[in-house]
């Protein structure tokens, strides 16, 4: 790269000398993105410009690292094109997914998911995961992956934010759009999405839908010792789930002058499950070896859905003093959902209940106002201030109807109101130098929270909490390409209402509810990490710790013969993490990148006195390859080493994934991209993933079994241009909140 530089130098100047291509060489190179490294970014690709007799080539730049954020250039990623953005998030650092496609950051799985810079109905609830794997990648511009927020942002949520920036197509000219196709003949059918975005004028709307279906073989084995009792008890099941998901999203925005700008967007998704049956048997043996009881058990679950949809409206106002920017916002979201579930107990032996079936029928329903209110004003030449106000309004509700088989005296219905009030404000100061960067904050939060049960099945009960909510953080630029940031932050995470709700749900051998009495937990975390970024290579790496008092957790405890699940909130929580990131060119149109994450956590109950203390490291590799005739080889893996901590009861095993493919495009500017991809291919199609209980008042092992084999094709076809895109305004609603029950903030359920 240096001797062709070298090379392009010298021709330019006695070109320049010589004939006209010297002018207009020198007029491209002005164009050109600068080929020096800026700091803290990173660039493993590159294009070429031919001029004549002049050829230069340019690198693009695809890590990025500021003070609040590390951002990923999706847009100049070609392996992308074919990906959906599932696949595609493998390759961002700080971000990892093992082999049963959860996903955390830093490794956490406590984290959002935003669109644009905002929460989205598309990217909300435990779902996640499937309406990732409906999104083309090549909708995506570049993924922020926000690790110090800031007092700006909710106090109460997440400690890292994901954040999905899509294409606005701001380079082209006339209409653009992008239609993909995927299918997988293993278990993952037929998929596609597509985008448009059309401008006129001040005038410009873009518009994304998609559709996934997915087909899951997925099986439980569980052990259970009681060790009150010396009872044993032993299950086995095995199911097929189908599912299905539609996203959608319009977003739009008006020019009305160069100062005023008014933006809309509203979209949604709908989710639906079904399983056909659930085919598996429970036994239980008393402590002398002797059999108490045994029963097969066919479940059926043919109606789950859910649907989220939402809307936004955003008012922008600039000044004409430069960087002084107003912005008033109103968001609405809604989400709802059903489940009807069937069990019956066939094959019966002295089962130890009335009843020999159940029927849950469930509804649940989510509502949000949101109103806000931000400004920020520079201050100078180094200095920047933030400021702004929230209030919102949250309803969420519940109706639980139980109906057993042979046994009407039991059954339950339970009707459950919880409304939440959130008043908010904030002010955050901004230094920007030469060498340093730095940022300090404030927030105020005050909440009050109602719960009501209509039916009269327990006693109403508010609260009202006061919450500040301090943050800091400092970055020093060593050098161009060396940098050390140092951050403090906290938040706070409230109850959902799965987490809330005391409805029971009971089977033979299992009794849970939720735990009304739930308060906010608060966290807090101190960061510690060193940049070094060139054109040839990354190194990133840092330490953190993060710990909690107050932690919502799940409880386990042996009741009379039950295994009874609940949640509380005195869980001690204590997190040191070392990690680090690696990216480099090996040879010739190759790429290596990947790192560890390792860490130490320890988890108490302060009610119980247990204590869990483990080490565990996920670590991950992203390789790619150019080939002749335009080809890409890719190889991306991941595995654990050491044992997780899963709860103050419970540890899980490690385990481990990997994925292949090969594309290529075609026709002219690559607007067609063809990939094929392969993974785990190997071995039994049932992965097993074992977690141990070691304490608490049982001993046993309960083993998830899930399809895991992949073999796939996806087709992306870009088409059109356009010279303006959907313009959004700079700072807009960002609610980051619930741990458990329905959210609508689009993060991992705790």
């Amino acid at each position: 790269m240096g001797r062709d530089n070298t090379k392009g130098k010298i021709q330019r100047t006695i070109l320049h000398h010589l004939s006209w291509r010297g002018m207009a060489a020198s007029l491209a190179m002005a164009a050109l993105p600068a080929t020096a490294a800026e700091p803290d970014s990173l660039a493993i690709d590159t294009m070429s410009y031919d001029l004549g007799d002049v050829t230069v080539t340019a690198q693009r730049k695809l890590v990025k690292n500021d003070i609040d954020k590390l951002t990923y250039d999706v847009a100049n990623d070609e392996t992308a094109r074919t990906k959906n953005t599932l696949d595609m998030l493998r390759s961002v650092p700080l971000v990892t997914i093992d082999g049963q496609e959860n996903i955390s950051i830093k490794g956490s799985p406590s984290f959002k998911v935003y669109r644009n810079g905002h929460p989205d109905p598309t990217l909300s609830s435990q779902n996640l995961k499937d309406v990732l794997k409906s999104i083309p990648a090549s909708q995506i511009k570049k993924v922020e992956v926000i690790t110090d927020p800031g007092a700006k942002e909710d106090a109460e949520g997440t400690q890292y934010i994901l954040n999905l920036v899509m294409q606005n197509n701001s380079h082209l000219a006339g209409v653009t759009g992008t239609v993909s196709a995927n299918y997988n003949p293993l278990r993952q059918g037929p998929g596609m999405g597509t985008m448009l975005t059309i401008q006129k004028g001040k005038f410009a709307t873009s518009i994304n839908y998609g559709y996934q279906h997915d087909k899951k073989d997925q099986g439980n084995d569980a052990t259970r010792r009681y060790l009150k009792t010396g009872q044993l008890m032993e299950s086995h099941s095995r199911n097929t789930v189908m599912t299905n998901v539609h996203y959608g999203n319009i977003s739009a925005s008006y020019e009305v002058d160069s100062l005023n700008l008014l933006t809309l967007n509203f979209g949604g998704y709908y989710y639906n499950a079904g399983i056909g049956g659930v085919n598996g048997h429970e036994r239980m043996t008393n402590g002398d070896g002797q059999l108490a009881y045994f029963y097969n058990v066919n479940a059926q679950l043919p109606t789950y859905y859910a649907y989220n949809f939402g809307g936004r409206l955003d008012y922008q106002h600039k000044t004409r003093k430069e960087g002084e920017v107003f912005t008033a916002s109103y968001q609405l979201q809604t989400t709802r959902s059903h489940q009807d579930k069937t069990e019956q107990y066939l094959n019966i032996f002295n089962l130890p209940v009335s009843y020999t079936g159940y029927e849950n029928n469930s509804r649940a329903q989510f509502d949000e106002h949101t109103f806000q209110l931000d400004y920020v004003r520079p201050l100078g030449k180094w200095f920047k201030w933030n400021a702004g106000a929230k209030y919102i309004f949250r309803t969420s509700e519940s109706d639980v109807w139980l109906t057993y088989t042979e046994a009407e005296e039991m059954n339950q219905h339970s009707l459950f109101q919880h409304n939440t009030q959130i008043g908010a404000a904030y002010t955050e100061w901004l230094y920007s130098g030469s060498k340093i960067q730095a940022r300090v904050g404030l927030r105020y939060e005050y909440s009050f929270l109602k719960a009501e049960y209509p039916d009269g099945s327990q006693s109403d009960f508010h609260k009202r909490l006061h919450d500040w909510v301090p943050s800091a953080s400092m970055r020093y630029a060593l050098t161009d390409a060396q940098s050390l940031k140092f951050s403090f932050s906290s938040n706070i995470n409230r109850p959902g209402i799965d987490y809330l709700n005391p409805a029971e749900e009971r089977s033979p051998n299992s009794l849970s509810y939720g735990n009304p009495g739930l308060n906010s937990s608060r966290n807090y975390n101190l960061q510690l990490e060193y940049n070094y970024i060139t054109t040839k290579a990354t190194w990133m790496g840092g330490v953190s710790h993060t710990f909690c008092n107050n932690q919502i957790g799940q409880l386990w405890f042996d009741q009379n013969g039950l295994s009874v699940t609940t949640y509380g909130d005195l869980l001690h929580s204590r997190s040191w993490m070392l990690w680090a990131y690696v990216q480099t060119a090996l040879w010739r149109g190759a790429n290596l990148g990947g790192g560890p994450n390792i860490f130490y956590l320890t988890k108490k109950d302060s009610q119980t006195g247990l204590e869990h203390s483990r080490w565990s490291s996920w670590n991950t590799i992203n390789f790619t390859q150019k080939l002749p005739w335009k080809l890409t080889f890719g190889l991306n893996g991941g595995f654990n080493i050491g044992k997780e901590v899963e709860s103050v009861y419970a540890y899980s095993e490690p385990s481990h994934y990997w994925y292949a493919s090969l594309s290529r495009s075609f026709l002219k500017e690559d607007r067609l991209s063809v990939r094929l991809s392969a993974g785990n291919l190997f071995g039994p199609d049932l992965r097993s993933y074992p977690s141990h209980t070691v304490q608490g008042d049982f001993r046993g092992t309960q083993t998830w079994l899930g399809s895991q084999r992949h073999v796939g094709i996806s087709i992306s076809w870009r088409f059109g241009s356009l010279r303006g895109g959907v313009k959004s305004v700079d700072r807009t609603i960002e609610n980051d909140d619930i741990v458990g029950g329905i959210s609508t903030g689009g993060g991992n359920k705790q």
